[in-house]
């Protein structure tokens, strides 16, 4: 779980993740956070001020498109690619709320 102060947006959070990233040199997660900040400035084109509840919303899809792509590779026999999309929904998963159990 990231901890984000009330504050940061959670796009600033994601830019500030990216240039970790990049400083480390993990290309995945690099990838993937540069997907979700891709999906959030596109929902932005259309709503320019967008707040953090739209951009959980934006993520909310965009996981949902992470679970239904996982299913289909692993029917597929597509493990490496189901891997990745899994690897991308555990870092969505960490800019969502928590649902109750």
């Amino acid at each position: 779980m990231l901890f984000r102060s009330e504050i940061m947006s959670i796009l600033t959070d994601l830019q500030d993740q990216m240039k970790t990233a990049m400083r480390s040199r993990d290309q995945s997660r690099l990838d993937a956070l540069r997907l979700m900040v891709s999906a959030i400035k596109y929902v932005q084109v259309d709503n320019p001020t967008l707040d953090d509840a739209g951009m959980v919303a934006v993520l909310t899809k965009e996981a949902k498109k992470r679970r239904e792509s996982i299913v289909a590779y692993k029917a597929a026999g597509r493990d490496d690619q189901a891997t990745q999309e899994q690897y991308e929904l555990t870092l969505i998963e960490d800019y969502l709320p928590k649902m109750m159990t």
